[in-house]
C-alpha cells in the first residue's frame, strides 16, 4: 500500500542524520528518515493512495507523498491551543473513492474559558488539498474549565465503527460516573451514532459509552490475534501504564488499583513509574517482523519499548533505540509489514523502520 512512499527519495532534504542500521533486541533494525520539518506532529495515518497525513498538535494536517514537498492541507478549523491540547488525531473514513472522508479530532474552545474534546468529519478534496465542510460527529458533554488530560485518540473497530478515547480532564469522579462523557472510550458509527452492539457500562447510560475510568489514553492499539483493544495512558508525572480495554467495564489507574477492593473493575495490565512519556503503540504482524509477531511496540520518550505478552498479561518488555528516535508520538504499521514512526517536538520527522 505504501509501496510508493518506500521506494521514494526523502520528501525534502533531511537536516538531521541519515539512515542507519542498529542492533535491537535479537534483530538489526533500519531506520530510515522519510520527512523532517513536521511542527509539532502527534498522529499519522495511511492516505489510501501511497503518501500519509500527519497531525500536527497546532492545528494542521500534513500531506506526505513520495517525491514531493510537504503539503498543509486547507479548510480545517481552528484548534485550542496550549500544553495537553491541540490537534490529536486524524482517521480515514472506509469507503474513501475520489473525495475520502477524513475525522478529526482536536480540542475546541467554548463560551468564555471552557473547552471540550470534540471529533468533526470533514470531505477531503485532494485536487485542491482542502478540507471542504465540518459535521460534527461527537462532542464531550458538558464542557469543562480544566484545558487538560483530553485523551483524544481514535481507532478503527475490526468489526465496524470507531473509537474515541475521551480524558478525564482532572476529574476522577467523572471518569467513574456512566452520565458524563469525561473518562470514556465511545463507541460509534462512521456518522457518529452510537454503536448499537455490544455492552453499555449502566442501563441507563447514554448510549455509545463503551468503557469507564480513563485517565489520559494518549494510544491505542487493536491486536489482530483476537481483535482486543489496548489503551496507553500518559500520567503527567503519575505513573504511564498500559491496560486492555473491556466494554461495559470500569477501568482503574495504578493508585485506584493499589486502594481498590477486589471487584468488577479493570487493573492496568502493566506501569511504568517513573513515567517513560508513552505516545502512540501498535501491535507488529507480518513476514517482515517475524521473530516479534504478536509483540506490541509503544513509543515513548527515548526511543521504543517492545512487550511481550500472555493473554492480558505482559511477560517481558525491552527497550529499543534508546538515544536514537525519540520522542515517539505515533506508531503504525502498514499492509506490507513496514513499521512507521512519527517523532519530535517543534522539528518532527517520519522514519521508516523495518529488519535489515
Amino acid at each position: 500500500m505504501l509501496g510508493g512512499l518506500a521506494a521514494a527519495a526523502l520528501v525534502a532534504p533531511m537536516r538531521g542524520p541519515g539512515a542507519e542500521t542498529v542492533a535491537a533486541a535479537g534483530l538489526r533494525l533500519r531506520l530510515e528518515p522519510v520527512a523532517d520539518r513536521l511542527r509539532a506532529p502527534v498522529a499519522l495515518a495511511f492516505d489510501g493512495a501511497g503518501g500519509m497525513l500527519v497531525a500536527e498538535a497546532a492545528g494542521a494536517l500534513a500531506w506526505i507523498r513520495p517525491g514531493r514537498r510537504i503539503e498543509r492541507l486547507s479548510g480545517l478549523p481552528p484548534v485550542l491551543r496550549g500544553p495537553g491540547a491541540g490537534l490529536f488525531d486524524v482517521l480515514p473514513a472506509p469507503g474513501g473513492g475520489a473525495t475520502p472522508r477524513l475525522l478529526i479530532s482536536a480540542a475546541r474552545s467554548y463560551a468564555l474559558s471552557q473547552s471540550r474534546l470534540m471529533v468533526s468529519r470533514h470531505a477531503w478534496d485532494r485536487l485542491s488539498r482542502r478540507l471542504i465542510g465540518a459535521e460534527t460527529v461527537w462532542r464531550e458533554e458538558p464542557p469543562r474549565d480544566a484545558a487538560r488530560r483530553f485523551g483524544g485518540r481514535m481507532a478503527a473497530m475490526p468489526d465496524g465503527g470507531f473509537v474515541i478515547a475521551a480524558g478525564d480532564r482532572g476529574d476522577r469522579d467523572a471518569a467513574a460516573d456512566p452520565a458524563q462523557a469525561a473518562g470514556k472510550i465511545h463507541r460509534l458509527d462512521f456518522s457518529g451514532a452510537p454503536w448499537p452492539l455490544g455492552p453499555r457500562l449502566a442501563p441507563d447510560a447514554p448510549p455509545g459509552r463503551w468503557s469507564a475510568g480513563h485517565r489520559n489514553p494518549v494510544a491505542l492499539a487493536l491486536r489482530p490475534a483476537d481483535g482486543s483493544l489496548w489503551a496507553a495512558d500518559a500520567g503527567g508525572g503519575e505513573p504511564d501504564f498500559l491496560i486492555r480495554v473491556l466494554g461495559g467495564m470500569r477501568h482503574l489507574t495504578p493508585a485506584e488499583t493499589a486502594a481498590a477492593e477486589a471487584g468488577a473493575a479493570v487493573r492496568p495490565a502493566h506501569v511504568w513509574d517513573p513515567p517513560i512519556g508513552v505516545g502512540g503503540m501498535c501491535f507488529l504482524s507480518g513476514a517482515r517482523f517475524a521473530p516479534w509477531a504478536g509483540r506490541l511496540v509503544v513509543g515513548a520518550r527515548r526511543g521504543l519499548r517492545l512487550l511481550s505478552l500472555s493473554g492480558d498479561r505482559v511477560t517481558a518488555e525491552a527497550e529499543l533505540l534508546a538515544g536514537r528516535l525519540g520522542p515517539v508520538r505515533d506508531l503504525r504499521i502498514d499492509a506490507s509489514g513496514m513499521l512507521w514512526a512519527l517523532t519530535g517536538g517543534h522539528d518532527g520527522a517520519l522514519w521508516r523502520i523495518y529488519p535489515g
